[in-house]
């Protein structure tokens, strides 16, 4: 993918949310591990990782949903939607 801007040809579902799930889901796995443990099983060195951790994983999903990138992405793949669903509502 390229950084052109929003007028070249629509983003697709398959260009996006793959990658993001990819980026995503090995953080978001491991944490709901540790928060689940951190629930059942809390141990002084357990929550002393867990909170040595927590500000990282807070940082990196900040990450994402404060990217411009991404941001750029979803709103081009929700207009192509919007665009093919009126498209759809108009030709019925």
């Amino acid at each position: 993918s390229s950084s052109s801007s929003s007028s070249s040809s629509p983003i697709s579902y398959d260009e996006v949310l793959p990658a993001l799930e990819k980026m995503q889901h090995p953080l978001g796995y491991a944490w709901s591990i540790a928060s689940h443990l951190n629930g059942v099983k809390n141990t002084d060195e357990l929550r002393k990782e867990y909170e040595a951790n927590q500000p990282k994983v807070v940082q990196a999903s900040m990450k994402f949903g404060q990217s411009k990138v991404l941001y750029d992405a979803l709103s081009s793949l929700r207009t192509s939607w919007e665009t093919a669903d009126e498209e759809a509502a108009t030709s019925s």
